[in-house]
């Protein structure tokens, strides 16, 4: 983990913040052909304005205990592998950075993407699912996620094995 997380921050030696900023728009323009991200309505060399999409953070459904959040964590999982396929990895990926929509989840905030020069794809792929699952027990205060513990762990079994990747169980 320690390595991790040193070559994690290593992205900044590797690319310039105008090269990050062209990055995250071209990532934003791919989720939304999967319907993952807004729509990136402009783009300058300055500034991007993506379009407004209404709908709940998922740290905001799970901090409220809201009966939905199992399901929205479920469809954020499978969000992340078809995500992942496209070999787009996230960064920060947390419930803050998650939108629960009428029409599925979106991803949002690419701004610190992990450097595909410096980590693996798996590495990066296990980056998202460690932070997202670090994140998500910060804000579970009506402990869902222990009550659903089962439920949780057969999902994330699933999308792990989908993005070639596996769980143990230390039970």
């Amino acid at each position: 983990a320690k390595h991790m997380i040193s070559s994690y921050w290593a992205w900044w030696a590797y690319i310039t913040p105008k090269e990050r900023f062209k990055r995250e728009a071209g990532i934003l323009k791919a989720l939304f052909t999967l319907g993952l991200s807004p729509d990136l309505i402009y783009f300058n060399e300055k500034f991007f304005i993506e379009e407004y999409v209404l709908g709940e953070k998922l740290s905001e459904i799970i901090a409220a205990g809201l009966p939905k959040g199992i399901a929205s964590i479920n469809d954020t999982l499978c969000a992340i592998v078809k995500m992942h396929s496209q070999h787009i990895t996230h960064g920060d990926l947390n419930p803050d950075n998650v939108l629960v929509t009428g029409t599925g989840i979106k991803f949002i905030d690419f701004e610190y993407m992990l450097n595909p020069a410096v980590l693996t794809d798996n590495q990066m792929k296990a980056y998202d699912y460690l932070r997202f699952f670090q994140r998500l027990r910060d804000i579970d205060r009506h402990g869902l996620l222990d009550k659903h513990r089962d439920t949780i762990l057969n999902v994330v079994s699933q999308c792990l094995e989908n993005d070639g990747l596996a769980i143990l169980d230390l039970k």
